[in-house]
C-alpha cells in the first residue's frame, strides 16, 4: 500500500511533467514559438519530447494510484521514444518517427528535423525504466535503489544541462554537432529526476529501512555522470586533449568516490546515534518495567493476607510478610 507522501511526490511530479510537455504540444499546435523555444536564439523543445513529458507526466500520477497496466503502457511508450531516436544517432538510420505527428517548423541548432538530442533521448529511455519499476506489484528496497539511482542520472543530465544555459557553456547540452537539449526539456528532466530520488527515499523510509545505505548507489551514479558530462563539455569547448583531459577526468571521478564516501560516512554515523539512542531508550523502559515489577511485588508481599516468607539455600528465614509478623510478633 502506497503512503500519501509517496503518492502526492509521485502525483506532484506527474502533474509537473504531463502540463510541461502538454504547454509545449499545445504550442506546437497553434505555432506559438515562444512555447516551443522561450527564446529564438533557443533550441526548441521538439515534438516527440513534449509527448515523451506528457506521457511520462500520466504514467507517474497512474503510479500514484497503483494503476499498474496504464503505468506499464506509459512507460513502454516514453521507453520506445528515446530508444529508437538513440538507435538512429547511433547506426545513422532514419526510422521516419522524427516528424510522425508534427512537420516541424522551428529548427535552430537541431541537426535533423524534429528529432530530439541524444542526451534527451537517453534520459527518456531512463524514465522509461524507471517507470517499469514502478509497474510492478511491490517496491522492494533493492528496486527502489535501482529506481533511485536510475533517477539521480537523470536528474544529472537535466542539471548539467540547465547549469550550461546559465554559465553559456552551450557543449554541456550539446553534444558534438547533434540536436540540442532545449532550456525546459533540461528543466523537465530536473522535475522527472529530483522528484523520483526523493519518492525513493521516501519508500525506503516507509519500507522501516531507514537504517538503509541506499543514498550511496544513487549519489556515486549522479555524480559521475555530472563529472563525465562536465569533462566531455570543458575538453570540447576548451579544445583540451591528452594529459591535461585525463586529470580533469580523474578529478572528477575522484570527487564523485570522495562525495560519495562522505554521504557514506553521514549514514553510518547517524545509523549509529540512532541504534545508540535506540538501545538506551530500550534500556530505559527495561529498568522501569523492572522497578515497577518490584514494587507490584512487594505490595503484593506485605499486603496479602497471607503468612509469606523466603528462606535462602540453607533454610535460613530471610524476609516475612507484614501478615507474618502481625501472626507472630
Amino acid at each position: 500500500m502506497m503512503q500519501k507522501k509517496e503518492a502526492l511526490c509521485l502525483r506532484i511530479t506527474g502533474f509537473l511533467s504531463g502540463i510541461l510537455g502538454l504547454i509545449v504540444l499545445i504550442g506546437w499546435h497553434s505555432h506559438s514559438t515562444i512555447l516551443i523555444q522561450l527564446s529564438p536564439s533557443f533550441v526548441p523543445m521538439q515534438y516527440n519530447t513534449a509527448l515523451g513529458f506528457f506521457f511520462s507526466g500520466i504514467g507517474l500520477i497512474a503510479a500514484s494510484y497503483r494503476w499498474r497496466k496504464a503505468v506499464f503502457f506509459t512507460g513502454s511508450i516514453v521507453g520506445m521514444i528515446g530508444f529508437l531516436t538513440l538507435l538512429q544517432y547511433i547506426f545513422l538510420l532514419e526510422l521516419g518517427i522524427d516528424q510522425l505527428f508534427m512537420e516541424h517548423y522551428v529548427t535552430v541548432k537541431t541537426s535533423h528535423p524534429g528529432r530530439m538530442a541524444p542526451n534527451t533521448a537517453l534520459s527518456f529511455f531512463l524514465s522509461a525504466a524507471a517507470l517499469l519499476l514502478l509497474s510492478g506489484k511491490q517496491y522492494y528496497n533493492k528496486l527502489i535503489t535501482i529506481s533511485g539511482t536510475v533517477s539521480s542520472i537523470i536528474f544529472a543530465l537535466g542539471s548539467v544541462a540547465l547549469f550550461g544555459y546559465f554559465s553559456g557553456l552551450e557543449t554541456t547540452y550539446g553534444w558534438g554537432y547533434l540536436t540540442r537539449m532545449a532550456l525546459h526539456t533540461s528543466v523537465g528532466f530536473v522535475i522527472i529526476g529530483l522528484g523520483l530520488v526523493v519518492f525513493s527515499f521516501i519508500s525506503i523510509i516507509s519500507n522501516k529501512d531507514r537504517f538503509s545505505i541506499w543514498a550511496v548507489v544513487p549519489v556515486f551514479f549522479g555524480t559521475i555522470t555530472i563529472a563525465i558530462v562536465l569533462w566531455q563539455a570543458i575538453t570540447a569547448e576548451a579544445n583540451i586533449s591528452g594529459f591535461f583531459s585525463s586529470v580533469i577526468l580523474v578529478a572528477g571521478i575522484l570527487q564523485s568516490i570522495l562525495i560519495s564516501c562522505l554521504v557514506y560516512l553521514i549514514q553510518t554515523t547517524r545509523k549509529n546515534e540512532t541504534l545508540l539512542k535506540m538501545e538506551i531508550h530500550e534500556r530505559e523502559n527495561i529498568e522501569k518495567a523492572l522497578r515497577k515489577s518490584e514494587e507490584s511485588y512487594r505490595i503484593l508481599y506485605n499486603e496479602t493476607p497471607v503468612m509469606m516468607h523466603s528462606i535462602d539455600i540453607s533454610g535460613k528465614l530471610i524476609s516475612v510478610s507484614d501478615f507474618w509478623c502481625k501472626q507472630f510478633g
